[in-house]
């Protein structure tokens, strides 16, 4: 047996848009119809599947509450940070259209940066073993360490 819950909200308190946002939140368990009331309101009509009883009314409609005050502060710093998001998105597609992303923090790594190597320690194994002249099948491959003079 369906049971049907008004709920009257004053849009002076709560934008339309968080009304819409809690509506939406609420379509998973109810059907959700919302009309015009009186002057600067909204009625919000749930429709449930079940009856629900006195506590459970009570728990819907602090859950109403909670849901429209939370709606409505996002709406408010989603408003208040618009023009930074706005402009971090600019400047990320425009960074990647024109190749005008900044990355001067990052020195470019070049080959120079390994050749100092007098331990032979970046020398693949493969090099190594060509410029030895010795098979290893079998062995284990061991490095001499020669000490800087």
């Amino acid at each position: 047996m369906s049971k049907t819950y008004e709920f009257e909200i004053d849009t002076k308190f709560y934008p339309q848009d968080a009304v819409y946002s809690v509506a939406y939140l609420l379509l998973e368990k109810y059907y959700v119809k919302l009309k015009s009331g009186k002057k600067d309101s909204i009625v919000m009509q749930l429709t449930s599947d079940t009856a629900l009883d006195r506590k459970q009314t009570d728990d819907l409609m602090r859950r109403i509450e909670q849901e429209l005050i939370n709606q409505t502060l996002r709406l408010k710093i989603a408003k208040e940070n618009q023009k930074l998001r706005e402009y971090i998105l600019g400047k990320a597609l425009l960074g990647a259209q024109f190749g005008a992303i900044d990355n001067s923090a990052e020195s470019p790594v070049t080959d120079e940066d390994y050749i100092d190597d007098p331990l032979g320690i970046a020398t693949p194994w493969e090099e190594q073993k060509k410029k030895s002249g010795k098979s290893t099948k079998g062995k284990s491959p061991k490095k001499k360490i020669q000490e800087k003079k």
